[in-house]
């Protein structure tokens, strides 16, 4: 999926300023996974929206973070701490408890209108 962001917010020598515009706290797929979301060790696929820029994830247990959906290689984000994530050219990223399940509370930051 192309991501082209419209109607982005201008500044007032007409320059697109490249901010936040909203939060959404549920993702993309046919059936929204929303905030807080329960997750276990199995991977979990996160469906980036087609308008978000950045993920912000704060899980209650030490949660592995990858681009890859067969998990080879990750990054592990502490338990109960925030991490964002730029997401403005990502379709998916895939979760899973690095050694339990726990609950993730996120939300995506909205840069504009997308259109794909």
């Amino acid at each position: 999926m192309v991501k082209s962001y419209k109607n982005l917010p201008k500044d007032g020598s007409a320059r697109v300023m490249q901010v936040a515009t909203g939060i959404e706290t549920s993702d993309a797929t046919a059936t929204p996974q929303t905030s807080p979301l329960t997750y276990t060790t199995s991977t979990t696929t996160i469906t980036i929206p087609a308008d978000c820029a950045e993920l912000n994830l704060k899980p209650s247990t030490a949660l592995k973070v990858s681009e890859d959906s067969t998990m080879t290689t990750y990054f592990v984000i502490d338990a109960d701490s925030w991490h964002t994530i730029p997401v403005g050219r990502t379709d998916y990223l895939y979760i899973a408890g690095e050694t339990a399940g726990g609950t993730l509370n996120f939300y995506f930051h909205e840069v504009a209108e997308a259109v794909t």
